[in-house]
């Protein structure tokens, strides 16, 4: 099933959560608005802007999805962004920027059973990332070990304050951080054993690998 809005608008009050494997494309943008959970799996392309403004935009890049600009807007609601690979590797493409505009907003990595691609980040972006107020990050995952792991690669700077930690990290390993490194563009996650302290805990924020990127 194909659908070609020209503009899409998804209210979900609470508590409902729906699920659409159903292909989104075309000039028209998404604006999510309720408090529920909507979750994208099918193969997404579209042009327009995406706006969360409330509730959880719940994105599963199993096909390769595409679309324009994202915003969350927590003006009047607290939205998520959460991006959940089925298969390491797997990302989604924002041909665009990425904003956190206003509010309580979050951003959250949802990795379940598997463990982060150590070199492909969830979320592949080619504009900027825009934090007109600080974002929270979430992280979850069953299977994160020692290591350092892609979150966002975008293709042009960051403006505003990014956190320093995770709002949640599961307790799989002992510390985390958040952290950015501007030579690079791409945006890391790293954590340490408590245990053994191989290397400081650390997230590189919003960095991109030079002459690497994956956007669409």
């Amino acid at each position: 099933m194909e659908i070609s809005p020209s503009n899409a608008r998804m209210p979900l009050p609470l508590p409902l959560t729906f699920r659409s494997r159903a292909r989104l494309r075309g000039a028209g943008g998404l604006n999510k608005s309720g408090g529920g959970t909507l979750t994208l799996s099918g193969a997404n392309n579209y042009s327009g802007s995406t706006v969360v403004s409330n509730g959880i935009l719940r994105i599963v890049p199993s096909l390769a999805p595409t679309n324009g600009s994202v915003t969350l807007d927590g003006t009047a609601g607290s939205p998520t962004l959460s991006v959940a690979p089925a298969t390491a590797g797997q990302f989604a493409t924002m041909n665009g920027d990425l904003t956190y505009a206003a509010g309580t907003v979050t951003g959250d990595f949802d990795f379940g059973s598997l463990p982060p691609s150590g070199t492909v980040a969830p979320i592949q972006a080619s504009g900027n990332v825009v934090c007109t107020v600080t974002p929270q990050v979430t992280i979850e995952g069953s299977a994160i070990p020692v290591g350092t792991y892609p979150l966002i690669k975008y293709g042009g700077s960051v403006s505003g304050s990014l956190p320093t930690t995770p709002d949640f990290f599961p307790g799989t390993v002992w510390l985390c951080g958040l952290y950015q490194q501007q030579s690079q563009r791409q945006n890391d996650l790293s954590c340490d054993d408590y245990f053994t302290g191989d290397r400081l805990a650390h997230m590189e924020n919003w960095q991109r690998q030079l002459g690497h990127q994956h956007i669409a």
